[in-house]
């Protein structure tokens, strides 16, 4: 799940894809997109 890359590309849901997520720890990362603490 967690690849490195390869999870990425999975970060863009057709809902979040306003901008190419950057690789940020963990938090974010799991959310896929720029959401901050939620």
């Amino acid at each position: 799940r967690e690849l490195p890359g390869k999870s990425e590309p999975h970060l863009f849901r057709p809902g979040n894809r306003s901008k190419p997520t950057p690789r940020l720890p963990g938090r974010q990362i799991r959310y896929g997109f720029r959401t901050g603490p939620l």
